[in-house]
């Protein structure tokens, strides 16, 4: 009688062990796909072995939550709890591995103000499942991660004289707001962010990609924005801080959490703080993709969900749109080299902290979004 090994033991086994695998059932590496024939790309490569790994671990069936994932899986929670120390935490939960469309769809009933140039829709298939931050990462967890406030932020109620003092140079003292979210940070100060969170976890903290981010963000829906068409954006404002609702709580980036969040227990993927992605901005293949990570000559970085001053079309699945590394913008819209209400929040593989549950198993409790509380009568 022949023995079948749990698909949670194989995906388990394949998630720590993937390149040995592949070893083990001779696919060849992208470079000796590539030395056998100098014609064939690296991502054809990387889709056959993708491919094994995929079938290793097992794709979302679009119905079941993401604990019953992680059990079918083989993976001990759907949610991950990281220490950065001083009783700063940070929440993340799991992202299933699938199958989506990725970018705008023809029929697309949203108009979009200014240039946008969505590009193609084309299959992505996400093959390895992933934590990510609950929320786009906070000021209060900015600074225990690299022990500085990351230059100034825009505080909530800021008055007219202190624009004016930080758009004129002068010395403002500011004290970061552990429940606002991170801005005027640019590509690369989130990157020795994330050097940093990496180093003090003993994980690999990082972007998601731009696939991985949509994917996030779309939670298996197909709609424009993760809680439907909502064309006539009469909804949005539940979802999403945007041009519409900006004011309240004095204008600014407005604390993570209060808005509902998507299927996936994710806040704030639409609106509040623009979001920065591994990626950069290149036009979209037209043929199917696996675990695209796209890097290329470009405008800059991929940034994504829109933010709390832009049109809701910004806040859509499929909007996508650019910024140098290093542009900012002050409070009266100058450019100073760094782009404004730029923000982020993280991915952490699961394979990371399949080997290493030491470091990231640090499941004691975090406060909940005042979204939770409100859920649950507190």
């Amino acid at each position: 009688m022949k023995t079948h090994r749990p698909a949670s033991v194989v995906c388990a086994k394949a998630l720590l062990h993937g390149a040995a695998l592949l070893t083990v059932l001779a696919i060849p590496t992208a470079s000796a796909v590539m030395a056998q024939d100098p014609a064939a790309t690296q991502s054809a490569a990387a889709t056959q072995a993708a491919t094994v790994v995929g079938r290793m671990c097992p794709f979302w069936d679009g119905k079941e939550s993401q604990a019953q994932y992680a059990k079918r899986a083989g993976m001990k929670d759907a949610e991950l709890t990281l220490d950065l120390g001083k009783g700063v935490k940070m929440k993340l939960i799991l992202i299933p591995a699938g199958k989506f469309m990725m970018g705008k769809p023809a029929d697309c009933k949203i108009g979009t103000p200014g240039p946008c140039n969505p590009q193609p829709q084309h299959e992505v298939t996400i093959t390895r499942p992933f934590y990510m931050g609950v929320t786009e990462v906070t000021q209060g967890q900015y600074q225990q991660i690299t022990g500085t406030s990351g230059g100034f932020k825009r505080a909530v109620n800021m008055t007219p004289e202190t624009a004016r003092k930080i758009a004129t140079g002068e010395k403002v003292e500011y004290t970061p707001d552990p429940n606002l979210p991170m801005d005027f940070v640019n590509w690369q100060q989130i990157a020795e962010a994330l050097k940093a969170a990496s180093g003090k976890l003993g994980l690999t903290v990082k972007l998601p990609t731009e696939a991985e981010w949509e994917y996030a963000y779309r939670a298996g829906t197909t709609t424009d924005f993760y809680w439907g068409e909502d064309a006539s954006h009469k909804v949005v404002g539940q979802y999403a801080w945007f041009l519409g609702n900006e004011k309240e709580y004095g204008g600014g980036v407005k604390p993570v959490g209060l808005k509902k969040p998507n299927a996936w227990g994710l806040y704030d993927m639409a609106g509040n703080a623009i979001e920065s992605c591994a990626d950069t901005y290149v036009q979209y293949p037209s043929e199917p993709q696996t675990d695209p990570l796209q890097e290329g000559r470009s405008y800059g970085r991929i940034i994504r969900g829109g933010y709390f001053g832009n049109h809701p079309a910004w806040c859509t699945a499929w909007h996508r749109k650019a910024a140098p590394e290093t542009y900012q913008l002050d409070v009266l819209g100058k450019w100073k080299g760094r782009f404004s209400a730029g923000g982020f929040r993280v991915v952490v593989p699961v394979e990371d902290v399949m080997k290493n549950p030491p470091a990231a198993d640090r499941k004691t409790a975090t406060k909940p979004t005042p979204h939770e509380k409100k859920e649950k009568g507190q």
